[in-house]
């Protein structure tokens, strides 16, 4: 949707005491699992959302689901994980259906496409448009938004900066043993003058319990990952956007 588009813009929110989740300016508030949650869900002329929607949504006549996704698939993720233990049979199985709810699967690459309609369980529409969260390190001013970055954190020019941002990690949901596929990773010697600042995702992070689909705490879907207003994985979770037919 076009910035600036004559419509009301609702951005779903945590509702975790104390964690606040950013809203864009000119959007309203829509608290996760609210009244106005499930009436903008059920009304919403356009649903934009990077996770899965509940498993009881169906896209009513008129409506467009545009599901974004989080990230590209490196790693087996849903009907990847089928013949693991890590695997939810009672999630993998409400795969065809939800995506059968989507209008759109926004791709990044020609590369994650094909993983992720297998994975996904997805046979509609693809647009491959790349991904906001890698486009915008290569804008024309990069330059200068890189300078930005290192001057707000205090890091030197001279130093060449790696950026650690992991994804989960299977093996320690389940011990090596149990799953020969899956080891922890390796140690990568970065060089002289490297710093490596440590970036936790909304979706991973260490020792803090969260939570994905089901309820909070669920033992079939529990995760590492910080326990931020943008839980990872949940039905229609916040960060997700919609704009509403007028009431």
């Amino acid at each position: 949707m076009r910035r600036g588009t004559e419509t009301e813009h609702l951005w779903v929110t945590g509702t975790t005491p104390g964690r606040a989740t950013s809203v864009p300016p000119g959007a309203r508030a829509v608290p996760v699992h609210s009244a106005d949650w499930y009436e903008a869900l059920a009304r919403s002329r356009r649903i934009v959302t990077d996770g899965q929607l509940p498993a009881w949504f169906e896209r009513r006549p008129g409506q467009t689901v545009v599901q974004t996704w989080h990230g590209t698939p490196l790693g087996r993720f849903g009907i990847g994980l089928t013949d693991t233990l890590y695997a939810d049979h009672q999630y993998l199985a409400t795969l065809p259906r939800r995506s059968a709810q989507w209008s759109v699967l926004v791709s990044p690459s020609t590369f994650a496409t094909p993983w992720l309609r297998r994975s996904l369980a997805y046979h509609g529409e693809v647009l491959e448009a790349g991904s906001p969260a890698n486009d915008v390190l290569f804008p024309p001013d990069r330059d200068k938004a890189a300078e930005e970055v290192r001057r707000g954190l205090g890091l030197p020019e001279d130093h060449r900066i790696v950026l650690y941002a992991p994804t989960y990690r299977d093996h320690l949901a389940h011990p090596p043993s149990a799953s020969p596929d899956r080891s922890a990773p390796r140690p990568v010697p970065l060089g002289p003058g490297a710093r490596p600042p440590a970036r936790w995702p909304a979706r991973s992070a260490p020792a803090t319990p969260c939570w994905s689909g089901g309820t909070p705490g669920s033992p079939a879907r529990s995760r590492t990952a910080p326990a931020c207003s943008t839980c990872p994985g949940t039905r229609g979770r916040p960060g997700c956007s919609w704009s509403p037919t007028s009431w």
